[in-house]
């Protein structure tokens, strides 16, 4: 069962001092979307996943990686999402995107 959005909600938790509640504000869900990621098995959408990276001062690159990585139906996609997360140039590219 893969559960990189419950890992990524605790460590956001403890670097931010928020409560689940507060952080599924933050990223733009409901309170219950939290609590059904700890009962299904179901991950955030990217873009709250990246949100939920800056709240844990995390790069979303990496972040995404990660979700992907574990969800990828092949070695040829996981591969793209490690090279993608190791690239400088994307990692900037997207935080400038998330910047703008």
């Amino acid at each position: 069962m893969n559960k990189v959005s419950l890992k990524y909600i605790e460590i956001a938790a403890d670097k931010s001092g928020l409560s689940h509640y507060a952080i599924a504000k933050k990223i733009g869900v409901t309170p219950q979307q939290i609590n059904a990621l700890k009962h299904r098995d179901i991950e955030l959408k990217d873009d709250a996943l990246i949100r939920l990276a800056q709240i844990a001062q995390l790069n979303p690159l990496e972040v995404l990686a990660e979700k992907h990585i574990q969800n990828a139906k092949g070695n040829a996609e996981a591969a793209f999402w490690a090279t993608l997360a190791k690239s400088k140039a994307a990692k900037d590219s997207l935080i400038d995107c998330i910047l703008c």
